[in-house]
């Protein structure tokens, strides 16, 4: 009976582990570009669209579901092979001029929790210069249930990024 018992209860711990996300080793990848950047000059203000990312570098590789509210909002609701991205951008704020990003930017996720639409703002200085960076979390679906090749982002691709500053003079 004790035997019994034993294989019962393995049985159970191997139906809860297939159940799970499972992490494994994968080659995470960091891509590294250069934004497109426009300015649009309006008297004491410019109204800045950048395009892109500088950074976007793979956090996660997962085997399983996606985390809820991408699952959600997507449809995505099977089992596949995917990333977690963190994209950034950083525009220099220059001493005679306050950088802003616009609020309600469509970029990724605010939180790598994935728990609500945005950006994550930081502003550091380096070498005397001040600089606003701001995160967004994306998901890279790499591969469907089966293995089958695939190639999804979302939100969106971190090329397709669009990010929206404000400059006003002080």
């Amino acid at each position: 009976m004790k035997n019994l018992s034993f294989i019962y209860s393995l049985l159970v711990v191997f139906a809860l582990l297939s159940c799970s996300k499972t992490k494994f080793t994968y080659e995470k990848k960091i891509y590294l570009s250069t934004p497109e950047v426009t300015r649009f000059t309006l008297d004491d203000q410019d109204s800045i669209a950048v395009k892109g990312f500088d950074r976007c570098e793979a956090l996660e590789v997962v085997k399983g579901k996606l985390p809820e509210n991408v699952a959600k909002e997507s449809g995505y609701d099977k089992s596949y092979y995917y990333c977690t991205y963190e994209a950034t951008v950083e525009m220099e704020d220059d001493m005679d001029k306050l950088v802003f990003p616009k609020e309600k930017v469509d970029v990724g996720y605010s939180t790598i929790d994935f728990e609500g639409k945005g950006f994550m703002q930081v502003s550091d200085t380096k070498d005397g210069h001040k600089y606003v960076k701001l995160y967004t979390y994306l998901v890279h679906i790499f591969k469907d249930e089966n293995g089958k090749e695939a190639d999804i982002w979302y939100p969106h691709s971190p090329f397709e990024l669009e990010w929206t500053f404000f400059s006003i003079d002080k």
